[in-house]
């Protein structure tokens, strides 16, 4: 059964004002897409792309664009129509009930002029509602009563030449206390070690998208006092934002369009579990700046806020979804001051295709640079028989390119009836695999997805009469019975539940970078920093840690494939290997994070600053490359560049618009390329220059590498964007982690100097040198122009001794980007009889150390190349 809810309530909206003379919209059909600059040369402006087709257009000089002989192409109506669509208007006969479908202008350009033109036909019979977003995008939705009246429909609008897709529409669905210490540290010894770091998400803010939430529940508020329960506003609507309750754990409790306050139990309250999954924190033990004050239960980041959208209604649709953009939904949340977002849901079915919804995530996540936007795989990954359905993600952000899609690995025990199983190795049946329809990676990492959590009081729930989704009584929470429930005796289970704990592990990493964790693995406020949504992305699947178990489930086991796989993504979260603390012996080096260079990217004004040692956006044929430190052969070498890719049209294939590509070469040549030429979760040199012109998250895995340094190089193939201000720059993140042996000094020659004496031509032996490295001798004493000749000797151009440098010994330490430091002890000698002899002091000492800021800002200088 499906319920089609009527469109009478959006015509409560605000109608558009009125738009000035427009300009011709047209199809360029194009092998490659365009700059703006070339967009400029032929008289146009592009309005939206189809990477290998061509791209929608406004003609500025129709003179121009005949002069230099654009193709001008007309697609056929069909063309437009997505597939599912297509299918049903080749369907013999009508599908019983009213049929939906939706509509997309081109950026810039209203959906009014199409539903116009639909009201004023006869022959077409149907409700219609359309408005445009805060993007500048036009929605057009439609009931219609016979397919006659849908293919009419589908026919007029595909045919206007400002719209860009058109797709039958579903309402979305939703995708139905281990897993803490599982994601932390991966062992029950170690347990939530993250957490005993002082990181719990406080400072965060998780901005949740689900059926209702019960808002009275203890895991929601600070305290027992009613006035810590956040109660439900119907307005502002989206993207409109109010922080309502800034004192609250939950920020702000919205009701979008024609959703209903509070969790229903259609959907087993759903909500309730998502948020309890993210961010619950009992109230009896609040976490803090610096502990987790950790109850049985409590969410992955319970030091988190929340802002609490309701999109569910209590028949167990969630209709809120109806009258809105994802664009001016994220916006809403991202303006109350979410950095994270968890969406537990999508299309009913299998949905692989670059949809409305997942263009809109894009195109809104390009620009809040900033928004982590997480989304559930779905729950289609075998059928009733428990046979494996490849390419069964459930659309809408499943097939975003800019989200971080989460399938579902199996609960570190589950009890069946007093047999215990320990499944955290495996994946679980039901979770849906990828590719997308244009051979994108998805899901991007896995999680626990048999969960214990907060949910409601099916025993105080208030009876609303019949009847839900399912033919049973209408059950709506109870808001004022101040629960504290948790699940028991049989798990939660759902990609559901694995999206939230990967939004709370999400909010964990940015705390991480704010608190300044970053640069000398303890909180640092000096060098905190606000990450982009890419930086947090790449930590998450960098540390990843494969499956090496089966996929488990319905009677029969099958193969996992290693990563990277369409069915476990880069592997199952792993925090502790994302993240590194000063005593840990492997290292996580942040080489880069650029944000977008998007001229209302709040990221570029906000506080705190982006990354301090931000390197330029990258341009076609820019290539930034660095000389990497020793890695040791005991750890895998792991290196993982991703971006925020701005948005292609709908129905795109491929959708990828902006290419990066990623390359590492070893001492003997030997090329890697970025997901290219895996085998058993690792990478293999290539022979072939074919890079990956598919995927926005690019990685080289070397296990084991050799002892010796590599050159890696980001390329950017072609940033030609989308037509929007600054999109043919792109931001970036690039992360590597391993176990690296620190360049360390054993003998300097000449090893004495006078104060006020400038040394020239001094050389420097040891262990581990790599190009890029600096050299310090202590107050006083500056040395310029260091040339590493190669890993056991390095020059320095200049010496320089300051008159006032104090007497006597000095250790000579080289550091390599700002967490990696090796030092050879009483190697050089200040004053003592002048200059001369070498400096052979006592044994080096190696030290994962930081950096000064000016020498941090020194070392993150690569070379840059404009191609």
């Amino acid at each position: 059964m499906r319920k089609i809810l009527p469109l009478a309530f959006l015509a409560l909206a605000l109608a558009a004002p009125a738009r000035a003379a427009e300009r011709p919209v047209r199809f360029l059909a194009l092998d490659r897409l365009l700059t703006p600059e070339q967009a400029s040369a032929i008289g146009v402006r592009v309005l939206e792309v189809a990477p290998g087709r061509g791209a929608w257009v406004e003609v500025l000089d129709e003179a121009a664009l005949e002069q230099n002989g654009a193709r001008i192409a007309i697609p056929a109506w069909a063309e437009k129509l997505s597939p599912g669509l297509r299918e049903q208007l080749g369907a013999a006969a009508d599908s019983a009930g009213p049929l939906m479908l939706r509509a997309v202008t081109a950026r810039g350009r209203s959906a009014r002029s199409a539903e116009a033109a639909l009201r004023s036909r006869a022959d077409v019979r149907a409700e219609l509602a359309a408005w445009d977003d805060s993007v500048g995008r036009g929605y057009l939705w439609l009931r219609a009563d016979s397919a006659a009246d849908l293919h009419r429909a589908s026919q007029e609008l595909a045919s206007r030449p400002e719209v860009v897709r058109v797709e039958l529409y579903r309402l979305p669905v939703l995708k139905n206390d281990n897993s803490s210490w599982l994601i932390q540290s991966g062992s029950e010894a170690s347990s939530r070690s993250i957490w005993r770091h002082g990181i719990t998400g406080f400072g965060e803010v998780i901005g949740v998208a689900d059926s209702g939430l019960d808002a009275d529940a203890c895991q929601f508020r600070f305290s027992a006092d009613r006035a810590s329960v956040t109660l439900a506003v119907n307005a502002p609507q989206p993207p409109g934002a109010v922080v309502d309750r800034p004192e609250n754990k939950v920020l702000t409790y919205y009701v979008i369009g024609s959703a209903e306050a509070y969790d229903d139990a259609s959907g087993d309250f759903h909500g309730t579990h998502t948020v309890g999954d993210a961010a619950g924190d009992n109230y009896a033990n609040l976490a803090t700046a610096t502990a987790a004050g950790h109850d049985s239960q409590d969410g992955m980041a319970p030091g988190a806020r929340v802002v609490f959208q309701d999109i569910g209604d209590s028949a167990g649709y969630l209709s809120g979804l109806m009258n809105v953009s994802m664009a001016d939904l994220l916006r809403q949340a991202y303006d109350t001051g979410a950095r994270v977002h968890n969406n537990s849901y999508g299309f009913e079915g299998l949905m692989t295709g670059y949809d409305m919804d997942s263009a809109s995530i894009d195109a809104a996540t390009w620009k809040l640079n900033d928004l982590v936007v997480v989304f559930a795989a779905g729950n289609a990954g075998a059928d009733d028989q428990g046979r494996l359905v490849p390419q069964s993600l459930g659309g809408t952000g499943s097939t975003a390119k800019n989200t971080v899609v989460a399938g579902a690995s199996g609960p570190v025990e589950l009890d069946i009836y007093g047999s215990i199983y320990h499944l955290q190795d495996d994946l679980m049946f039901f979770s849906s695999q990828g590719p997308t329809a244009d051979g994108r990676i998805k899901p991007d990492l896995v999680a626990p997805g048999l969960v214990f959590s907060a949910t409601s009081d099916r025993r105080t729930a208030i009876d609303l009469g019949c009847c839900d989704a399912y033919n049973n009584r209408k059950r709506a929470s109870n808001n004022e019975d101040d629960n504290c429930n948790v699940d028991t005796g049989w798990p939660t289970m759902g990609t559901s539940f694995s999206s939230p704990i990967t939004a709370g592990a999400a909010a964990l990493v940015r705390e991480y970078f704010r608190d300044g964790f970053w640069y000398a693995g303890r909180a640092d406020a000096n060098h905190a920093f606000n990450p982009s949504s890419a930086l947090v992305k790449a930590m998450l699947l960098n540390g990843a840690a494969p499956l090496a178990g089966r996929i488990v489930g319905m009677g029969a086991d099958y193969d996992l494939t290693s990563v990277p796989s369409f069915e476990q993504g880069w592997g199952r979260l792993h925090l502790e290997g994302s993240l590194w603390f000063e005593e840990d012996q492997r290292l996580t080096i942040v080489l880069n994070d650029t944000p977008n260079p998007a001229p209302d990217n709040p990221m570029l004004s906000g506080s705190p600053a982006p990354f301090p040692g931000a390197l330029p956006a990258l341009h076609t044929g820019d290539e930034v490359s660095w000389d990497l430190p020793v890695a040791d052969p005991a750890e895998p070498l792991r290196i993982t560049l991703v971006w925020a890719d701005p948005a292609a049209a709908p129905g795109a294939t491929p959708a990828l618009v902006n290419d990066l590509n990623l390359k590492l070469v070893d001492p003997h040549d030997n090329l890697y390329l970025g997901n290219m030429n895996f085998g058993g979760g690792r990478s293999y040199p290539v022979f072939s220059p074919d890079s990956d012109r598919r995927n926005n998250v690019e990685s080289i895995i070397l296990d084991p590498p050799e002892a010796a340094s590599y050159r890696l190089t980001v390329k950017a193939a072609a940033v030609p964007g989308n037509g929007e201000t600054g999109s043919d720059g792109q931001g970036y993140a690039l992360v590597i982690s391993g176990t690296f042996r620190a360049p360390t000094p054993s003998a300097i020659e000449p090893a004495r100097g006078k104060p006020g004496e400038t040394l020239s031509q001094v050389t420097v032996r040891g262990e581990n040198f790599v190009p890029g490295m600096t050299l310090e001798l202590g107050e006083g004493v500056t040395a310029s122009g260091i040339e590493v000749l190669d890993g056991q000797t390095a020059r320095i151009g200049s010496l320089a001794i300051d008159a006032q440098a104090t007497e006597g010994k000095r250790d000579v330490t080289a550091r390599l980007f700002y967490n990696l430091a090796g030092t050879g002890a009483n190697l050089f000698q200040v004053g003592g009889g002048g200059s001369g002899g070498c400096g052979c002091g006592a044994a080096p000492q190696t030290s994962l150390a930081w950096l000064l800021p000016a020498g941090f800002l020194y070392l993150l200088r690569p070379r840059r190349r404009n191609g």
